[in-house]
């Protein structure tokens, strides 16, 4: 019980060496960050709403049974995009 005990400490001990070599990020820096998430994902939710609505406006006539030229854009557009996303998967 002994031993593990003074591992205990040794871990803390060691622990504490560690977090004081650590520098953490001014308030500056964590608003920064923040902000550029928040952006970043509204960019993104922005650009796939976008590409959902694209893909629905193409693909709808042709489930309907009534495509249309723009819907065959839509699919080829579609059916390149997954197969470039899956040649960069694969390699």
């Amino acid at each position: 019980m002994k031993k593990k005990f003074q591992k205990f400490i040794k871990f803390i001990k060691e622990v504490r060496i560690e977090m004081s070599k650590v520098t953490w990020p001014s308030k500056k820096e964590i608003y920064a960050s923040t902000f550029m998430v928040i952006v970043s994902t509204l960019i993104l939710a922005f650009f796939l709403g976008l590409v959902d609505y694209v893909l629905l406006q193409g693909i709808q006539p042709v489930l309907k049974g009534a495509p249309t030229y723009f819907s065959f854009i839509t699919l080829g557009i579609f059916l390149a995009l997954v197969f470039w996303i899956y040649k960069m998967i694969e390699s």
